[in-house]
């Protein structure tokens, strides 16, 4: 495999991976009320619903929190894209063969001299 095809691939695991997990911890969180992850306690503005006893996060929450969402999703999928091109699509051909091609194409092109007599 082709090293940009790796390259390729990881920035499309990669940009996935995180679109799923930003996606979890944003909205389904958020939405279905349950308390995030112990990592985001340095966060006090964000979690301090949960302290309180809040099931759910504030209404000021979601006016943050869709936009921001919305604005990563559409970085990540740009991310994922060009991953998904650079693992899909063939490596180029050498700029040798090209020549050689042009070459073949061009003496092809010219029609052969008759021998006079």
């Amino acid at each position: 495999m082709a090293k940009d095809k790796v390259i390729g691939f990881l920035i499309f695991l990669l940009g996935l991976l995180v679109l799923i997990y930003y996606t979890w911890n944003v909205l389904v969180v958020a939405f279905f009320g349950r308390l995030w992850p112990d990592f985001l306690s340095w966060f006090p503005h964000i979690t301090e619903w949960a302290a309180v006893g809040q099931a759910a996060p504030p209404s000021w929450y979601w006016f943050l929190a869709l936009p921001i969402w919305l604005a990563m999703t559409l970085v990540l999928v740009i991310a994922i894209w060009i991953g998904w091109t650079m693992f899909t699509t063939p490596p180029p051909v050498p700029f040798e063969e090209l020549e050689k091609e042009e070459e073949k194409k061009e003496k092809a092109k010219k029609p052969a001299k008759k021998a006079k007599k």
